[in-house]
């Protein structure tokens, strides 16, 4: 990784999205990826540099909605953290 970047993790259970933020992010900041809320947190262990969070809403294992309220108690908490999703009604939104 490039120690002159920022590194951002991605929370995404579906590869194409993945790579898709990985193609627009990767010129500006080192990216980590992780498929889902649990696989997260041991990234967030691994990589001590992540400077921020962007977290799909519908994934399965640990969904975003309980990745950020287990973020919130955890020592990662001061973590800025984004949510995308693919989801097009009001309610998710």
């Amino acid at each position: 990784m490039n120690k002159g970047k920022l590194t951002v993790l991605i929370i995404e259970d579906q590869e194409i999205n993945r790579l898709l933020l990985q193609g627009i992010l990767k010129k500006e900041y080192n990216v980590v990826e992780a498929e889902n809320g649990k696989d997260a947190f041991e990234k967030l262990r691994q990589h001590k540099d992540i400077a921020a969070i962007l977290v799909d809403i519908i994934m399965p294992v640990m969904d975003g909605y309980t990745f950020l309220r287990k973020l919130k108690k955890s020592e990662f908490s001061s973590l800025p953290v984004i949510m995308v999703t693919g989801e097009k009604d009001d309610d998710t939104e």
